[in-house]
């Protein structure tokens, strides 16, 4: 049998051309992301130790096979990453400045010594400052020294017997300040001065209101130069808001007295009185923490206050000088009632007009048998909107 030569040569050319369609084809290797995923989260606190997400990279799907002489497109579906696991960060900021001992609110003894101890981190600083502190008076003062293998610090402080009233201990680096409140009680028994000072007014539920009289009233003895002064503290206690200084007649006595505050009152607030010099370094004083407000403050709109309740004597038969200030009451008529003993017998009554700064003062004649206990009544307003202020006075003879 014959052959043609190019029969057989197409035969072969078709046999070798099906046979490299079967041949599988490599695919294109997979691309992965370069860039990591953000691991911010909206609106984070960052005031709380940072956390950090660790994103592990998905790993490349494997490749699927081509089909023999059928090849069909197979769409591999993504693998899912692996749930990020959070990592605490160390947080390796020194530790802050601490005041370890004493307690805070500490009340302490003029004349005494206070043992003051604490810590910081050595690697921030080498020493610590003290300070303690009443109203704008600065006490005691000195620098100690830290250990640098602990990181501790210790000092014994020797309290004056200047001031009565409550104050701060501070210690401080050039980073930080901590600070504790603390209370000094003037120890007389053991302050050879022999000098001491006491306010009675203003006390607990009075208040300092801007742009009026605030009333004092207090006790002294041995008066440095027969002298007083008066005042409020502001900013904190801080710096002066007003002060005003009076003469006594005796070393010894019961004074009462007021000072126009500031029509602006910033901060906390502290009430004072003092003899002697806080210049000289020679004075005694007492401070009241007191509560400050604006008289346009509608809780106290209106309130009544009797300047002289305590301090100034009555006596029958003589004339008595009331005083005292009205908040937000400028122009408005006071009534006053001076009633006897048996809460019926009416020794005397008058008026006064509250002054611009909201002072008003009264000079009534106590009759000759008004004796014993007395009951005085302010009333500002008619009606269901009158504020009333009563008071029990002692009448002497």
């Amino acid at each position: 049998m014959t052959f043609k030569s190019s029969t057989f040569i197409g035969a072969f050319a078709l046999l070798f051309l099906l046979a490299a369609c079967e041949q599988p084809v490599d695919p294109a290797p997979a691309v992965l992301p370069t860039t990591e995923p953000s691991t911010s989260e909206p609106n984070a606190d960052t005031s709380e130790d940072i956390i950090e997400l660790v994103a592990a990279s998905p790993e490349a799907t494997a490749p699927s096979e081509a089909v023999a002489a059928t090849p069909t497109a197979v769409l591999a579906e993504p693998s899912e990453p692996a749930t990020p696991e959070p990592v605490e960060t160390v947080n390796t900021d020194p530790i802050v400045l601490t005041i370890l001992e004493p307690a805070n609110a500490i009340q302490i003894m003029t004349g005494s010594t206070l043992s003051v101890k604490g810590f910081v981190d050595p690697e921030v600083a080498e020493s610590v400052t003290l300070n303690v502190q009443m109203g704008p008076h600065t006490l005691v003062t000195t620098i100690t020294q830290v250990d640098a293998a602990t990181g501790e610090w210790a000092v014994d402080l020797q309290i004056p017997h200047s001031v009565n009233g409550t104050g701060w201990l501070k210690a401080m680096t050039d980073r930080e300040t901590a600070v504790l409140d603390i209370q000094l009680i003037h120890d007389t028994a053991t302050d050879a001065s022999g000098v001491t000072i006491n306010l009675s007014r203003p006390g607990d539920g009075q208040l300092a209101v801007a742009g009026h009289p605030l009333f004092f009233e207090g006790e002294v003895t041995g008066a440095i130069d027969n002298t007083i002064t008066i005042g409020l503290y502001t900013d904190d206690c801080t710096t002066f808001a007003a002060r005003q200084s009076f003469s006594l007649t005796t070393t010894d006595a019961i004074w009462n007295g007021m000072v126009n505050l500031p029509a602006t009152l910033n901060g906390r607030t502290c009430a004072f009185a003092y003899t002697g010099s806080p210049e000289t370094g020679m004075w005694r004083e007492e401070q009241l923490w007191l509560p400050s407000l604006h008289p346009d403050d509608k809780t106290i709109i209106g309130s009544i206050i009797l300047g002289n309740a305590n301090s100034t004597p009555f006596r029958a038969g003589e004339s008595a000088y009331l005083f005292g200030s009205a908040v937000d009451a400028a122009g408005e008529e006071l009534l006053i009632s001076w009633v006897g003993e048996d809460g019926e017998t009416l020794l005397v009554e008058g008026t006064a007009v509250v002054g611009a700064l909201g002072y008003w003062g009264a000079e009534l004649l106590v009759p000759a048998e008004a004796l014993g206990l007395s009951t005085l009544t302010i009333q500002l307003g008619e009606g269901e909107d009158a504020t009333i202020l009563q008071h029990e006075l002692l009448i002497e003879s």
